[in-house]
């Protein structure tokens, strides 16, 4: 077994997040965002701004990330960095890397563009409408919900994919590493990454037929939080990824990203378990 490290939570934990938030929503009150969208959506066509560009978002923020942890897990450039790692034991090598990037590459392509373009689809279908003006109030209310949507929808089909009939043909490929690395958030079976990953992502901007700024936020933030989640790195300024690191350590239960669906079923006793036999640093 690696080396598990526990550290607690800290309130600075959660600053990237608040300060991600936080700008976009300046953005919002200065009139920025507006005038951007209300520029993009007269100069391109829905398919072009859903499909094309937002694969483009979605592969240029993910890769560019990833980039960060893996020069950091390859050459430990930092120390300080460095330090955080949860599991110490183990290390990350070029053939992990390359191995993990071929399998991420065709998630991408054959799970994240398609689900985009039926989103798209989706769209035309309820007749959507672009609105240039949106509300502080409705960017945070929106995110609210994106929150809870995906945490039901990511809890239920992950808990379900660990189960004997599922686990072999769906999940196992996940679990593959004992610890985590930045690429192994999107290193899973196809159907994994279309059914876990990326529907619970879509849903919620679906559901609430968000104004782009605020899906944009909440792309932001998820893609970042899936990456950093599954870095094996707990940094003191980003969200806590214990949670989520002791689930690939232990295998069973933590299913949830907001932790409220483990809380109501008691699906982290053996997780606190833990945190209470362990001498906390």
């Amino acid at each position: 077994m690696s080396e598990f490290i526990y550290t607690k939570t800290r309130p600075l934990n959660y600053s990237f997040n608040i300060l991600v938030i936080f700008l976009f929503q300046i953005m919002s009150y200065n009139g920025y965002a507006d005038i951007f969208w209300e520029n993009l959506f007269s100069k391109y066509s829905l398919f072009n701004i859903v499909v094309i560009k937002g694969f483009f978002f979605y592969m240029s923020l993910f890769w560019l990330i990833s980039s960060l942890y893996l020069l950091l897990d390859i050459f430990k450039f930092s120390k300080y960095l460095y330090s955080f790692k949860v599991q110490l034991a183990t290390e990350i090598t070029i053939s992990d890397i390359i191995k993990a990037s071929k399998i991420v590459l065709r998630n991408q392509l054959f799970g994240v563009l398609p689900v985009l373009y039926l989103y798209y689809k989706l769209l035309t279908k309820i007749d959507f409408s672009f609105n240039p003006k949106h509300t502080i109030f409705e960017d945070m209310k929106n995110f609210f919900w994106f929150c809870i949507i995906e945490e039901i929808w990511f809890y239920t089909f992950h808990r379900l994919a660990h189960h004997k009939y599922f686990y072999k043909h769906v999940h196992k490929m996940h679990h593959e590493y004992k610890a985590p690395f930045c690429l192994t958030a999107q290193y899973c079976s196809l159907i994994e990454q279309i059914v876990i990953n990326i529907t619970p992502l879509m849903l919620g901007p679906l559901i609430m037929q968000s104004h782009p700024h605020a899906i944009l936020m909440w792309f932001l933030l998820s893609i970042v939080s899936a990456l950093h989640s599954h870095s094996d790195y707990n940094f003191p300024f980003m969200a806590s990824v214990m949670f989520h690191d002791f689930h690939h350590y232990n295998y069973k239960g933590n299913y949830g990203v907001f932790v409220f669906m483990d809380k109501l079923f008691n699906t982290d006793k053996e997780y606190n378990k833990f945190k209470e036999n362990y001498k906390k640093i």
